[in-house]
């Protein structure tokens, strides 16, 4: 599901800015630092404030939307995010990424079914900034959901480009949760959950940068030789 609503924000955000791209977040670099929750991303330049209702960057005074997710009672998109370094485990790590790109398969990479390994370190960085990101039908308010999925989408695509197409399709088991089989409706969706690995269906026309962390630079001109990160 996650792949399809990148899309379709992406493909609605370039309606107003042609030039403009989801951005994904690599929580691997600040992992490195001493302190990750004074990360840069927490600056009124970017993300804004972390520590209770947001009141500063691109996400300032953003109304807790519907009123149901007004449940911290501020009014606007709320963090709490943790205050540990980074052995507290819940920012991705180098071995976290190593472990899923040695994944063989599609299927392989969500077992066991019901809570695999990608979908439990996938949900750490929504513990590690808490607030509306650890409610799920409230956490698409903060725009660092969206940007931290596309990390998670840039992962599984590089796991794809080293494995044959055989090797990935949607699995077809009986010990896969109801509603999650591959011919269930992937709702709020017209798809149905197989097609997300079909890009032409679901319309993916973009590809990824390799990350600052695996590809050290020091300026964004540097970081990027598509010029996507100025």
């Amino acid at each position: 599901m996650s792949v399809c609503a990148l899309c379709r924000l992406e493909n609605a955000l370039k309606r107003h800015c042609p030039s403009c791209c989801i951005p994904y977040c690599d929580t691997r670099l600040d992992c490195s630092t001493a302190s990750p929750s004074f990360s840069s991303l927490w600056s009124p330049q970017h993300f804004g404030n972390n520590d209770g209702g947001v009141r500063t960057g691109m996400a300032g005074n953003w109304s807790a939307e519907p009123t149901d997710c007004n449940v911290f009672g501020t009014g606007v998109l709320t963090r709490f995010i943790d205050k540990e370094p980074c052995w507290s485990g819940l920012l991705y790590t180098n071995r976290m990424v190593q472990n899923l790109l040695d994944h063989e398969s599609f299927d392989e990479l969500t077992q066991p079914y019901e809570f695999s390994d990608m979908e439990a370190e996938h949900g750490n960085p929504h513990m590690w900034v808490s607030g509306h990101m650890t409610a799920l039908p409230c956490a698409p308010l903060d725009p660092f959901f969206f940007c931290h999925h596309a990390f998670v989408d840039m992962l599984v695509e590089r796991l794809r480009d080293t494995l044959p197409a055989g090797a990935w399709r949607y699995p077809n088991s009986m010990f896969i949760p109801w509603q999650h089989r591959w011919n269930d409706r992937m709702k709020p969706f017209d798809f149905i959950n197989a097609d997300g690995l079909n890009d032409d269906k679901i319309g993916k026309n973009y590809v990824y940068e390799i990350s600052p962390h695996d590809d050290p630079c020091s300026k964004h001109s540097d970081c990027s030789t598509t010029g996507s990160l100025l």
